[in-house]
């Protein structure tokens, strides 16, 4: 009993030490970003049509798969896995992974349809400092940002799906590289493409915020993934609920 609980203590020491280490490195990686950002930019408008455009797509993850959705799915997902039904348990997890792919993808598909609208009474309403002649500007950088909701909405369910296997380092590492695309964008893409080249940094963000967790999710056991909206699954409606 004594060892059992001396071995838990340890394995919770050691995903803390994981997570602060990754935490650390997270907001050096974010104090260069933001130094490679304002050296670049400086006082230059375009910057502000940039972080006014990324209003949007934050907001749009934050109400449509941010963590209160992770927070109903892990339960559940717990749960199947606990009871060994990870058949369902991955079901579930399909299910769910390609509801919000479906849905962030339309919303943000109408969104970029609409996007000179949302610039004009949503945007530009929070941020009446603006410049009214970044309009077309914060247009143009909206569309291409609103690329990255969809990927964080996936890349969020792999990081809970880890995290309930007791796999940290990973999830842990994600922001990291998000800030590493845009170091990316910066170093590459911004000499030629200028503001533009900070926004595809920002889709590259999170393009590797997904990425650097799946090698963790091949490495599980018994990874199923399907094609299924999980319509009629009672598990599913658990999460919806």
């Amino acid at each position: 009993m004594t060892e059992t609980k001396s071995n838990a203590n340890r394995q919770i020491a050691r995903a803390a030490g994981t997570v602060m280490f990754a935490f650390v490195l997270s907001n050096i990686m974010g104090l260069v970003r933001q130094i490679l950002v304002s050296k670049t930019f400086g006082t230059n408008q375009s910057l502000d049509a940039f972080y006014a455009a990324a209003t949007f797509p934050d907001l749009l993850f934050s109400l449509l798969a941010g963590g209160a959705l992770a927070s109903a799915f892990v339960p559940t997902f717990t749960g199947f896995l606990a009871n060994e039904k990870k058949e369902d348990a991955w079901r579930l997890a399909s299910a769910v992974t390609n509801l919000v792919i479906l849905l962030l993808s339309l919303v943000s598909g109408l969104a970029a349809l609409f996007a000179p609208g949302i610039v004009r009474h949503v945007l530009f309403v929070l941020k009446p400092e603006l410049d009214p002649s970044l309009q077309s500007l914060t247009v143009e950088l909206l569309r291409i940002i609103l690329i990255a909701p969809t990927i964080f909405g996936v890349s969020g369910l792999l990081m809970s799906i880890l995290n309930t296997h007791q796999k940290f380092w990973l999830p842990a590492l994600a922001p990291v590289f998000n800030w590493v695309g845009w170091i990316l964008g910066i170093i590459f893409f911004v000499p030629s493409m200028g503001i533009y080249g900070l926004a595809w940094g920002y889709v590259i963000g999170a393009m590797l915020h997904l990425l650097v967790q799946v090698p963790g999710l091949l490495k599980l056991d018994r990874v199923r993934y399907s094609f299924t909206l999980g319509i009629g699954n009672p598990a599913i409606k658990e999460v919806a609920r």
